[in-house]
């Protein structure tokens, strides 16, 4: 191995005894790169490429990450259905006579098909007595499939040119498209601001109105559910937060926020924003000083969540909550919803709500500058696998809704499930 290197590296180095670096770089030349870079790669390979991670990895890693469903007994006991491994058939159809048969691009688009997969998951039902059930590959939808792909029938032929002819498909098609109802379709990536990193910007236009904030759309994984929190400074002076599943108009006071976090006391919470060592430190403490009064209301950390969970958008309508289930709703709030991305620990999200309070108190005292939304080092792109994953995890969430609703129903009946 070393001794190939050693080779590689002495070809490369005659290479460029070979350049004269004194001659200047033509166009012609440029042109050549370009040229190179799309007889390797071609104008498709990174839509495949990234369909390919959306089937390989991130439908799998949605459903670990959201494998669980408890069902309620009407005796007290609970029932799990637990979703497992993901696979996928190859592009079939199911002719009048029941014959099922692999299916390739050009018919589908010819009979006015859809070039799609069956997707199947592995279900296990267990109770508390022990006693477990496991179901083998249950079908639980189709997904569109990639010309071209890893489950494409042209790719597990190995592009047999005998069967692509024998199939009346082109050798030089690249892929990297969907066929719906025998239309050709193509996913256009889509430009975003980047997650999980705090951008500061002036004049909310949206309640509350704020004169400063500080915002983050945090992600835990490629793939996953995102999540907005907000913190900023109101025109009255005080300091709220916007949190997941808390509308606008209910938006929590930072003194709140960060008992429920469990910072009991107020120095404490001033630790998790600025250290006493700061140039800027009396001047954080003149603005913090009226939020946390304004908080004075709840003094323990159950009184805080209290606060939060009455406010939470499952709770709203109703004139009464039972206090034990709305403190464990907050408290399933802040540990799963509220900046994702910073894990389950309470103790890690303190830490990052306090940063995103300095962030936007360092703006507002003039600091350093608030973000530029434009800015190109502020967006990403999202390609095809990630936006049909944030699809994906949509649909199996709300298969998982119907499935609790539909399953407790049949329990109740005393049906099998």
């Amino acid at each position: 191995m070393q001794k190939a290197v050693k080779k590689a590296m002495e070809l490369v180095t005659q290479e460029f005894e070979n350049i004269n670096i004194d001659e200047s770089i033509t166009n012609e030349d440029v042109w050549k790169f370009i040229d190179t870079y799309f007889e390797e790669y071609g104008l498709v390979r990174h839509q495949i490429e990234s369909y390919n991670n959306f089937v390989c990895e991130l439908i799998q890693n949605i459903v670990n990450e959201n494998s669980t469903v408890k069902l309620k007994c009407p005796d007290g006991s609970e029932k799990t259905v637990e979703f497992g491994e993901i696979s996928f058939s190859y592009p079939t159809y199911t002719e009048m006579n029941g014959l099922q048969r692999a299916i390739y691009p050009k018919e589908a688009c010819d009979r006015d098909m859809s070039y799609v997969s069956q997707l199947f998951c592995d279900v296990i039902i267990s109770d508390t007595t022990d006693v477990v059930r496991a179901h083998k590959k249950v079908y639980i939808g189709s997904i569109p499939v990639m010309v071209k792909s890893e489950i494409c029938n042209i790719v597990r032929d190995g592009d047999d040119p005998d069967i692509i002819y024998e199939n009346k498909e082109c050798p030089y098609d690249n892929g990297g498209y969907f066929i719906i109802n025998g239309s050709k379709k193509v996913v256009v990536s889509q430009e975003r601001m980047s997650y999980n990193r705090i951008y500061v910007f002036n004049s909310g236009k949206n309640k509350p109105s704020y004169s400063h904030y500080a915002e983050v759309r945090s992600s835990a994984s490629e793939g996953s559910h995102t999540t907005t929190t907000q913190v900023g400074i109101s025109k009255d002076g005080k300091i709220y937060a916007i949190i997941p599943y808390i509308s606008a108009d209910n938006a929590i006071p930072l003194g709140v926020l960060f008992r429920a976090l469990g910072v009991i006391n107020e120095e404490d919470i001033i630790k998790h924003i600025i250290s006493d060592k700061e140039k800027h430190y009396d001047e954080f403490i003149s603005i913090l000083l009226p939020s946390l009064e304004h908080a004075f209301s709840c003094r323990t950390q159950d009184d805080a969540l209290f606060y939060i969970g009455k406010r939470g958008k499952k709770y709203t309508n109703e004139n009464e909550c039972d206090r034990e289930k709305t403190i464990s709703n907050a408290m399933h709030i802040l540990s799963v919803d509220l900046l994702p991305h910073m894990g389950n620990e309470l103790i890690g999200k303190r830490y990052y709500l306090g940063y995103m309070v300095n962030k936007f108190l360092s703006v507002k005292l003039k600091i350093r500058d608030s973000e530029d939304r434009d800015h190109y080092a502020n967006k990403r792109v999202d390609d095809v696998g990630t936006l049909m994953s944030n699809i994906f995890y949509a649909s199996f969430k709300r298969l998982q809704s119907d499935l609790k609703i539909t399953c407790e129903k049949m329990i109740s009946k005393k049906q099998p499930v």
